[in-house]
């Protein structure tokens, strides 16, 4: 386009068409040319064929958001000045809006857009444009457009002064040229003016009040100085009156041009106090290894100290005793006396447990009524059969609940280590083993591990190698937990769960083959089986039309696939072959595997999510994971693990600590999914928690694909 062509191009970005349509519709009699484009390289692509006039740009985008073009756009000489209109679909929210005013919009746009308002905005932009490519000939359009920009500008200093978060601006020494009122009320100033004072004044290293932040010296000023900007969660702190309280800061260097140099001419600190998010992450890192009920350690905390104990035998020659716990007849006591009596009696117990062994002791609760203790001693046979002995004992006296007498007993099983030289997973089967032997011989007493127990290993073996051939014979079956969307009452998804019907015996427990099969490498074969059938049953549900596009299937990820080198390839593979959408399927990782090794985890999800696949976390909190390291990866849900549903109505910390959840999964964007809603009003308080989807037996029982299909008929009102 030619400097005298004074013919106007509108650009409007946004990956839904039908906005373009409709944008096109609502601007058709402004005599300009509106430009459209689906994405952020198709609008770059535009900007550099027409002089454009207004650019009315989506904020979330795929592959390419709203912020990275505008940063983009801006950083080009020919297209700095472009006014810049974000729209968006996310509630106002001033962190958002100070993100789009710092990479250079000029103004927002919320979705639904009012049409009169839309016109309005697009109508002063166009004038101003006119204006401006008129500025050689007419000195009065010059001065109405540099008041324009003074208009501008003061905007911007408004949002800064009401932006939430405080904003600190630093010279390159580190003293204080500009504060807005959030960072003077954050740090308790009281109208105190913080200008012309230090970062060093306010900002610590430490929790320690002496310990004060150094500038000069901080990574801060280090990545600022050479023009990179920089973001801090942990290790800073503000001091109010001697009192520190973490923060989190994002560092952005101010550069200028000098003779055609861009020179360091100082920092824009943006914090704010993070003291309720560390608290909460706290509850999470506890909740990962201690079990709420009792107080003790839960099974991952087992696992990792047996582990532990063992590398220190082979130097300190110590023998060490694994003792398996499980209670008798609490069974009859939780269905006689009720669940709340059923905890009690699990408080109780584990304060008799602690009652019988020393301090140094290691006592875990494994799940449900198991107890597992760690002892090492020089003399592992006397110290496990006498504390074995005082268990049996002290378990065995009345419990006084509620007015009742409880009477219940321990079964348990001993295992002894170097004499059984097993790894920690083989020390606590064979515990089990030996446990089970003595529940056998009439409960109420304990058994060691020994040889001739080696059968009860020899039944697994067989029942390992019965499942090899599983997927030749037929015997894997699919079932499907519908999820209900909380907003709208419908299906919004599936889950697709692997039963096992061995021909000629009874069905076979997940919680007993699924093990079997990680341990054995057969979930590689058998978690791929699982992709490719419930692929195929969505695309089929998709073609009867009692299902859309929008609805998801989420198939489990395993430990041993993840750790497989061509997951990515086969995922690929069968999206493929299956024909199914990529946005349809959600491949669910549990927790604790994120956490494992988060960087190679980090780079293994992206490319999972770069062929289109949602991705999401299972069993949410019931291992520690960093808000940070979430936030780095390309998740798109979370699952709340169904223990801390199910006492949410009775128990204010699963309450709060599920609304803390569901509150940290939308700040990063994520979907929320509870698991386990048995009862409507668990429903309904998660309803009122905005959480967004759940799954549970008071909406629907997993069912086979026969009548799955009649359900989503009937919902469809297809006889």
């Amino acid at each position: 386009m030619s400097d005298l062509d004074l013919h106007q191009y509108i650009l409007a970005v946004d990956d839904h068409p039908a906005n373009l349509v409709s944008y096109e519709a609502l601007l058709d009699d402004f005599g300009a040319t509106l430009l459209k484009a689906t994405s952020g390289q198709e609008a770059l692509a535009l900007v550099l064929r027409y002089d454009i006039a207004l650019i009315l740009l989506d904020v979330q985008m795929p592959e390419m958001d709203g912020f990275e073009v505008a940063r983009l756009l801006k950083k080009a000489r020919r297209t700095q000045h472009v006014p810049i209109i974000f729209v968006t679909a996310i509630d106002k929210n001033e962190r958002y809006e100070f993100q789009g005013y710092e990479v250079g919009a000029v103004d927002y746009l919320t979705k639904p857009i009012d049409p009169e308002i839309l016109r309005r905005k697009v109508k002063v932009f166009l004038d101003l444009d006119a204006k401006n490519r008129q500025l050689k000939d007419s000195l009065s359009v010059i001065r109405r457009s540099l008041r324009e920009v003074q208009e501008l500008r003061d905007r911007n200093d408004l949002l800064l002064r009401s932006v939430g978060e405080g904003i600190i601006g630093l010279d390159t020494q580190g003293f204080i040229i500009f504060a807005n009122p959030a960072a003077e009320s954050t740090l308790l100033l009281h109208g105190q003016s913080m200008l012309n004072s230090h970062i060093s004044d306010y900002f610590l290293n430490s929790s320690n009040p002496e310990d004060r932040f150094q500038w000069l010296r901080s990574s801060i000023f280090e990545q600022c100085s050479r023009g990179l900007r920089c973001e801090q969660s942990y290790g800073l702190y503000a001091c109010v009156d001697r009192r520190a309280f973490p923060v989190e800061i994002t560092a952005t260097p101010m550069m200028v041009n000098v003779r055609g140099q861009h020179e360091f001419a100082g920092v824009v600190l943006v914090f704010k106090d993070i003291t309720d998010r560390q608290a909460t992450e706290q509850k999470l890192r506890l909740l990962a290894q201690y079990d709420t009920l009792t107080g003790l350690a839960n099974r991952n905390l087992l696992s990792t100290v047996l582990l532990q104990s063992l590398v220190a035998l082979e130097t300190n020659g110590h023998e060490l005793v694994l003792m398996y716990m499980d209670i008798d007849r609490f069974k009859v006591v939780n269905d006689s006396f009720g669940h709340d009596t059923g905890d009690l009696l699990l408080q109780e117990v584990a304060v008799r447990i602690r009652e019988c062994v020393r301090d140094t002791d290691f006592v875990a609760r494994v799940g449900g009524d198991e107890f597992a203790i760690i002892l090492e001693t020089n003399d592992g046979s006397y110290v496990g059969q006498l504390v074995a002995q005082k268990l049996i004992q002290n378990i065995g006296k009345p419990f006084q609940l509620r007015g009742h007498d409880i009477h219940v007993g321990c079964s348990i099983g001993i295992v002894r280590y170097p004499e059984v030289r097993r790894d920690a997973y083989g020390l606590l089967r064979c515990a089990d083993i030996a446990m089970y032997r003595a529940k056998s011989l009439g409960r109420n007493n304990w058994q060691i591990f020994a040889n001739e127990l080696e059968a009860q290993i020899s039944e697994t073996i067989r029942l390992e190698s019965r499942l090899r051939r599983a997927l030749d014979n037929e015997e894997m079956y699919l079932v499907y937990q519908p999820q209900l969307d909380l907003s709208t009452g419908e299906v919004a998804g599936f889950e697709a769960l692997l039963r096992w019907h061995p021909v000629g015996m009874d069905p076979v427990s997940p919680a007993r083959f699924i093990p079997l099969a990680e341990d054995s490498g057969m979930i590689v074969d058998l978690g791929e089986w699982v992709l490719r059938q419930a692929a195929r049953q969505l695309v089929a549900w998709q073609n009867m039309g009692i299902c859309t596009q929008e609805q998801t299937m989420a198939v489990n990820l395993s430990v041993r696939q993840l750790r497989e080198s061509s997951l990515v390839n086969r995922v690929q593979v069968i999206l493929h072959e299956e024909k199914v959408n990529p946005s349809s399927i959600e491949l669910e990782i549990t927790e604790s595997m994120l956490m494992d090794d988060p960087e190679s985890m980090s780079k293994l999800l992206h490319e999972l999510h770069d062929l289109g696949v949602r991705l999401s976390v299972d069993d949410f909190g019931t291992g520690y994971s960093s808000m940070l390291y979430l936030k780095r990866m390309p998740l798109d849900a979370v699952k709340i693990d169904r223990a801390f549903i199910k006492d949410i109505l009775t128990t204010p910390s699963d309450a709060a600590i599920t609304r803390g959840v569901i509150a940290l999964a939308h700040s990063l964007s994520l979907k929320v999914v509870a698991e386990g809603v048995e009862y409507g009003e668990i429903a309904q308080f998660l309803g009122q928690s905005e959480c967004d989807r759940i799954q549970g037996y008071w909406f629907c029982h997993p069912m086979t694909v026969e009548p799955m299909t009649a359900f989503l008929q009937e919902r469809k009102g297809i006889r």
